[in-house]
């Protein structure tokens, strides 16, 4: 604002009102701000380096924001007896595993959409095998959790489950021919995919 304020170059109230206009929406703080643009002697409407930016701070308002900076306020219509202020607060703090559970559902690994399906049974099916799907993967991620803590935290951890997955996908039944003869040889799993194994046939 102060360099608004200085502005020396010709422009008309308007003009230098939409500055002001800019720069308190891009930093969100128009509602701490009392300003008004004072008009040269002449016309607001002609361009003038005489025009004056006005502006002051709203303590009283900054004051009252101050008090909850840094706070939310969560509220429900739940009674005490139904469900107490920490668990209130836990239920909305898990919030963010519903919406990576639809994130994940929607894009980054069962790709529920788009449905190719044009009856409604058959949309509602297409449905439910994906809700199936994510629960499989949700136990699947749990049994995973001692691969992710011996694995570090935050971004030095490597592991995560999709490369999880990819180590499993490296299991496979071949197709074998030989003198006429046809047989299936599955791929023996390594170390680390008998592991993935293990921890898995703890949920089965």
């Amino acid at each position: 604002l102060r360099e608004i304020a200085a502005y020396k170059r010709k422009c008309t109230v308007e003009v230098l009102g939409s500055r002001v206009g800019r720069v308190l929406q891009k930093y969100k703080m128009g509602k701490f701000i009392n300003w008004h643009v004072e008009a040269s002697a002449g016309d607001g409407d002609e361009r003038s380096n005489e025009h004056k930016l006005i502006w002051t701070l709203d303590q009283g308002k900054i004051s009252r924001e101050g008090q909850l900076d840094g706070c939310y306020i969560i509220r429900t219509n739940l009674s005490a007896e139904t469900m107490n202020s920490q668990e209130v607060v836990a239920s909305y703090k898990a919030l963010g595993n519903i919406e990576r559970a639809f994130r994940n559902m929607k894009t980054v690994t069962l790709e529920m959409r788009p449905v190719h399906h044009k009856t409604d049974a058959r949309i509602e099916s297409h449905i439910f095998i994906c809700m199936l799907a994510y629960y499989v993967q949700w136990h699947m991620h749990k049994a995973f959790e001692p691969i992710y803590e011996a694995d570090g935290q935050g971004s030095e951890r490597s592991a995560t489950f999709r490369n999880q997955i990819e180590k499993l996908k490296c299991i496979r039944s071949n197709t074998m021919s030989n003198n006429k003869m046809t047989y299936e040889m599955p791929t023996q799993p390594n170390a680390e995919q008998k592991r993935l194994i293990e921890l898995l046939e703890q949920i089965a």
